[in-house]
């Protein structure tokens, strides 16, 4: 089916509130970057104690207090100086827009909270738009101030909001992450004329193979026939183009997995999402490839993976995506 393409913005429900603006807006940016640093200090101190990084909790808590800190801070600054502070619903608007930037994204936040929308591509911070899940396209609002904002929003997202921090910079211009929703997130920059901005969202309500046959993907012989190829352990590969549910069905195979298995996925980008079906697959490893540091150090391969995989005693090896150097090992298994 034809998507249907409307050039009309999308409805209240998948539009966000209106945004900050002058001065206000300004003091957002100011307090993100303060509030940002604080807590990258605290999970590198957190880190060198050896107890690893803040939980999400601590790190939300963490965060509302250093920003109520600062804001008493500009408080009483302004009255000490004979300025009018902010009045209480300005300041309840910055300290969400705030909080939204360190642990959402901002005024993207909205659009992923929409059920609505499958699917969001972005080109600058101004032209979004958004397929939704009956197949039309519409324009969504802008997504941040200036291209810059938005290199900023997407960069921040990249060091805080995935299983290990990322870069997303000049030097390294690709980003791959999957967002704490389960959605997957692609940026570029540099080397696109404006940085665009990929979001896939991923529907886990469809998780196993009776479920596909309810929706039509496929009929009642080959979901048996899919259910005995995998439960008779024959090596099953999902191909398909872009945006086809290959993702869908490769997490539908493995819900066939009996529950004893001990399974370990290997993937690039965190997206098959085993940690949401624990009562289906008790004993699973998930493993994310890792990218250097900034001293070009510390990466980890999916081939380095798929080899540490072999050795952690698993029934199965599940490769989320294979794209290179990993299908040796991968087909060695």
């Amino acid at each position: 089916m034809s998507a249907t393409v409307a050039l009309t913005p999308p409805t209240s429900s998948t539009a966000s509130s209106t945004p900050l603006e002058g001065e206000a807006a300004e003091l957002v940016g100011r307090l993100h970057r303060i509030v940002g640093e604080s807590l990258t200090a605290a999970h590198s101190a957190h880190e060198d104690a050896g107890r690893g990084r803040l939980s999400v909790s601590d790190e939300r808590a963490l965060a509302r207090k250093l920003l109520a800190d600062e804001l008493r801070r500009l408080a009483t600054d302004a009255y000490s100086t004979g300025r009018q502070p902010l009045d209480e619903a300005t300041e309840d608007a910055v300290m969400t827009a705030v909080l939204d930037r360190l642990h959402g994204l901002a005024r993207l936040q909205p659009l992923l909270d929409d059920p609505s929308i499958r699917d969001i591509h972005i080109s600058g911070a101004n032209r979004v738009w958004l397929t939704m899940r009956d197949g039309t396209k519409v324009r969504g609002p802008s997504v941040a101030a200036s291209d810059d904002e938005l290199v900023e929003l997407i960069a921040t997202a990249a060091r805080r909001l995935g299983r290990s921090e990322r870069r997303w910079d000049h030097a390294q211009p690709e980003l791959n992450l999957q967002l704490p929703n389960g959605d997957r997130l692609h940026a570029l920059m540099a080397v696109s004329g404006r940085p665009t901005v990929t979001i896939r969202r991923h529907d886990f309500d469809i998780h196993r193979v009776d479920q596909l046959v309810a929706r039509g993907v496929c009929n009642d012989l080959l979901s048996r026939f899919l259910s005995a190829a995998v439960r008779a352990r024959a090596n099953v590969i999902v191909a398909g183009g872009t945006g086809t549910g290959k993702t869908t069905m490769l997490r539908c195979l493995i819900n066939e997995i009996e529950p004893d298995e001990r399974l370990i996925t290997v993937e690039d980008s965190l997206e098959i999402g085993l940690e949401r079906f624990e009562d289906l697959h008790p004993d699973h490893e998930t493993l994310e490839a890792r990218e250097a540091n900034t001293e070009g150090v510390g990466a980890i391969t999916l081939a380095d993976l798929v080899r540490s995989a072999l050795r952690m005693d698993p029934h199965r090896v599940i490769v989320g995506e294979v794209r290179g150097a990993e299908v040796l090992p991968m087909l060695l298994a």
